[in-house]
């Protein structure tokens, strides 16, 4: 099973920094085969940075993968 990169589930090319972020994988078992970003946090707050809370490869926008038929 092939890994379905961070650029595939975003929709686009990863920024400079996207690849300063951490990344998980396995997010609903061994099955699921595609790379989440946990994203980049402002020092300041502690919070997600905007791009990060509206990127389809951040982990909290995850959403199960499709069934297979």
């Amino acid at each position: 099973m092939k890994t379905i990169g961070r650029d595939k589930v975003r929709g686009k090319r990863l920024d400079h920094d996207c690849y300063d972020a951490h990344t998980t994988r396995n997010e609903y078992g061994p099955n699921d085969n595609r790379v989440f970003c946990c994203g980049l946090y402002d020092p300041m707050n502690d919070e997600p940075l905007e791009k990060c809370r509206i990127c389809a490869a951040f982990v909290q926008n995850q959403k199960p993968p499709k069934e297979e038929t």
